[in-house]
């Protein structure tokens, strides 16, 4: 399916920004000049003026205070309203994240946003693994708000968390590049990091998931499934990565420079966009080679 803009209202789309970063190391930042190519391109009349966007965890590269004062700077620039997500970096061992979420300014590190035409339910991680900070575990805290924010909407829900799940993202591609079957690079559950099932219990439970949005592996936009169909209780939504305006890879090289997404949720299904800031152009994603990405959401498998 290949579809040119306008299409969606601008009121029912969302633009995913996935990790930035900031702080990180000559070479693997979020540069100055890179920063400046987005806002410019953002502004071009072929690009949606969404009023808000999703930054999906890693707004930092250390957690430091003064990273967050930049990272909030260059986003308040972009004008709109931005919904933060916690990831592992925000974190670094150095802090909860309840205390990232705090110095951010926002209610808390779990919440849930009534955007009038979907719910927006945000997760951050309760913890993440002492031995290899990647990890990133949700709690049974997290799963009942996960439970309840979905009880309490009678819209379509996106669940925006920094780690994707499991077998979606990256799945059977090439070691170098993260995968969300690689532990550690998937949202787990359990004291051992080893599975989302407890994730998975609670979004079987309801018809109202219409999206899984997600950051943390690095993907490029050739991965394998950087979106895809995914079913829960025999109901279908979409698993949806946002990639990275950071370095990618394993290798942490430039292969996939300045793309963000776009996520407009209409009322029987979603569809992704993928914008390339640097080229200027919406681009295919995905061995697929599609350049708008749709499917309905609800539905029986």
């Amino acid at each position: 399916m290949t579809r040119t803009w306008p299409l969606p209202t601008e009121d029912r789309t969302l633009q995913l920004v996935g990790d930035v970063h900031f702080g990180a190391a000559a070479g693997t930042e979020f540069s100055v000049a890179r920063r400046a190519t987005v806002a410019a391109d953002l502004l071009r009349p072929t690009v949606p003026t969404v009023a808000r966007r999703v930054q999906v965890g890693d707004l930092t590269n250390t957690a430091t205070p003064a990273q967050d004062t930049d990272a909030l700077a260059w986003f308040a620039e972009l004008g709109g309203t931005t919904h933060y997500v916690v990831g592992n970096h925000d974190m670094w061992g150095v802090r909860s994240g309840s205390e990232a979420a705090a110095a951010w300014g926002l209610p808390a590190k779990d919440y849930a946003v009534d955007l009038g035409h979907c719910t927006l339910i945000v997760l951050g991680p309760d913890d993440i693994h002492p031995g290899n900070l990647t990890g990133c575990r949700y709690s049974d805290t997290s799963l009942n708000f996960l439970d309840e924010a979905l009880s309490a909407s009678s819209n379509p829900c996106v669940i925006a968390a920094h780690a994707p799940l499991y077998g979606t993202v990256g799945a059977g591609g090439p070691a170098t590049e993260y995968r969300s079957t690689d532990q550690y690079f998937y949202a787990a559950t359990d004291s051992s990091y080893l599975t989302d099932a407890g994730i998975r219990s609670v979004l079987a439970a309801h018809d109202n998931v219409a999206a899984w949005v997600s950051g943390h592996t690095h993907s490029p936009m050739t991965a394998n499934h950087v979106v895809k169909t995914e079913v829960a209780g025999g109901r279908t939504f979409a698993a949806v990565n946002a990639g990275c305006l950071a370095y990618t890879g394993t290798t942490r090289e430039w292969l996939d420079p300045l793309v963000t997404l776009f996520l407009t949720v209409l009322d029987d299904r979603v569809e992704v966009r993928f914008r390339d800031h640097a080229a200027h152009q919406w681009i295919t994603a995905g061995p697929d080679s599609r350049r708008v990405w749709g499917s309905p959401f609800g539905s029986a498998a």
